[in-house]
């Protein structure tokens, strides 16, 4: 491509439109090939071109909507919506119908994508329809595509709380993973992942636990045993099981993510903060006390190390150690956290009726009268 794009510069000029589909080319390698930069290059001088010279061609829209891909890529999102606008008003000019134009579904899916990354999720779900219905009437077979449409449906009705209608949109979802893919590829493991969170937010442990043991056997097969996904996962089979009041498994399945976590971040990585913290919580519940404040004092240090001295993770950090000092009955070493930790949740400005200011608040009130008690006892 560099050879030819060489040569055609030479004989015909740096304005051809042979010159800016060699870029457009060049710039499509680059994007498979995750250079980023390179294909921005290459798809932008041919967008100069192609812009100029036949603004309504079809392939313009696809050096358009390429540019999209790789703005999005970049996280420049603005300038990714703006390319796939301008890829879709050029298809739509052409005699097709939308029912007709697999690329115009395509470009759909990314502006669902895009949309749901901004939170307009009521927008991006219009694209993902728009997208889904486009490719069903077209295609006489499901495709991995659609797929992934019903997946990033099934998300956004999942963060909405609209369990039953993601777990309708998870299921077409895997059900087509399936027969396109085999049972246990990594796109199966991801949406029965989904599916267990889904289930577990309604209550259901049992088959909440079945679809995440299921998507930790798939990753587990394809991914190496000390992979973030797998540790992911146990961090899902985890909270089940802690739901379950089955604490000492829970314990097992988080020391075990938090083994990998250390292997593949380092011991000074927020996501081994957190595993720790959650660590703790199962701690309390065992009445494991010094264990749980070892482990809320060492993610504690991370936090503090990454964050600095402000933020809502601080702020819970200081909230649990007050907890295990409560449980202690240390109630002044319990107060200095709370009123610590009340301190960190202003500072980031979480208002008096924010649920977890509130219990902060009962919290305090709760020490201060135990140790005013204490004193008239004594």
């Amino acid at each position: 491509y560099e050879k030819a794009l060489s040569i055609r510069s030479f004989h015909l000029g740096e304005d051809s439109l042979l010159v800016a589909e060699t870029r457009k080319d060049l710039g499509s390698l680059h994007f498979d090939k995750a250079d980023f930069d390179k294909a921005r290059h290459y798809l932008g001088e041919a967008m100069q071109t192609m812009t100029a010279q036949s603004p309504n061609d079809l392939a313009t829209a696809d050096a358009s909507f390429l540019l999209g891909k790789v703005m999005s890529k970049m996280k420049y999102r603005d300038e990714a919506v703006r390319h796939f606008e301008n890829a879709l008003q050029i298809r739509r000019r052409q005699q097709l119908s939308d029912a007709e134009d697999l690329g115009v579904a395509d470009i759909l899916f990314e502006l669902g994508v895009a949309n749901e990354e901004y939170k307009n999720y009521d927008q991006s779900v219009y694209f993902y329809e728009q997208a889904l219905a486009i490719r069903k009437s077209i295609l006489d077979e499901e495709d991995e595509v659609l797929a992934d449409i019903y997946h990033n449906i099934g998300v956004i009705q999942q963060s909405k709380e609209k369990y039953q209608n993601a777990l309708n949109s998870f299921g077409s979802a895997l059900v087509i993973y399936q027969t396109c893919l085999g049972d246990d590829h990594l796109s199966c493991a991801k949406t029965m992942n989904n599916i267990g969170i889904v289930y577990e937010s309604m209550n259901d442990y049992s088959e909440s636990m079945k679809y995440h043991q299921e998507a930790l056997r798939v990753r587990t097969l394809h991914l190496s045993n000390n992979h973030l996904k797998v540790a992911n996962s146990l961090d899902n089979i985890a909270s089940v099981y802690q739901k379950q009041k089955q604490n000492n498994l829970a314990l097992e399945c988080l020391k075990e993510a938090l083994k990998i976590r250390i292997t593949r971040l380092g011991k000074d990585h927020l996501e081994v903060a957190t595993t720790l913290f959650g660590m703790g919580i199962i701690f309390c519940d065992l009445e494991e006390l010094d264990k749980a404040m070892d482990s809320y004092n060492a993610s504690l240090k991370i936090r503090m190390r990454k964050i600095g001295n402000s933020g809502i993770e601080i702020a819970q950090s200081l909230h649990n150690m007050g907890g295990v000092f409560a449980l202690k009955e240390e109630y002044k070493e319990a107060l200095g956290r709370w009123q610590e930790s009340l301190e960190k949740y202003r500072e980031v400005g979480l208002m008096d009726d924010h649920h977890m200011v509130k219990c902060t608040l009962r919290n305090i009130e709760m020490a201060t009268k135990y140790i005013q008690d204490s004193k008239v006892n004594v």
